[in-house]
């Protein structure tokens, strides 16, 4: 931060020479594979697709409206033969994207020659969002296509570090 930078008065080494840093991440929703919940086929394995029945579609509104169902169930159903494989391509859908913002002030100190001072005040999730989790994707689960998990606060540090 530019102003006050080179001032030698008491104000100017107080309020001048701070450091500005930040990070900013966005991500797009990662790949999720709806599945039966149960050996279907009777091959002894697990995560069976079913059939698509419908077209896939998300929920949109509020992160509340989209906890409760993240998508639209009715578009997935059980293969109507029992040891077939079902027609849901593989990772049919896209998970919750996410975004964030974290920032660090910093200031240093001079003491003396050869030894400095650093003042940090640094938050991670600047904004305080929190960040749905993946649904459950279980067609035999109760909780199918709800979100059961949050996460994601604000968190602040402040340092002080001394170099000799």
């Amino acid at each position: 931060l530019p102003f006050l930078g080179g001032s030698s008065s008491l104000a100017g080494r107080a309020l001048g020479g701070w450091q500005l840093s930040g990070n900013f991440s966005a991500s797009s929703g990662g790949p999720i594979n709806v599945t039966l919940g149960e050996d279907w086929n009777y091959d002894g394995l697990g995560g069976d697709r079913p059939d698509q029945a419908g077209p896939i579609r998300y929920t949109s509104g509020s992160k509340d409206e989209r906890q409760a169902a993240f998508f639209d169930p009715s578009a997935f159903a059980r293969p109507a033969i029992r040891n077939t494989f079902g027609n849901l391509p593989r990772n049919a859908l896209k998970g919750v994207g996410r975004w964030n913002i974290d920032l660090a002030l910093l200031k240093s100190f001079r003491i003396r020659e050869g030894m400095r001072a650093q003042f940090r005040a640094e938050a991670y999730n600047l904004t305080n969002t929190n960040f749905l989790g993946a649904p459950n994707t279980a067609m035999n689960s109760r909780d199918f296509t709800r979100v059961l998990t949050r996460s994601g606060q604000r968190s602040t540090q402040l340092g002080l570090r001394f170099e000799f």
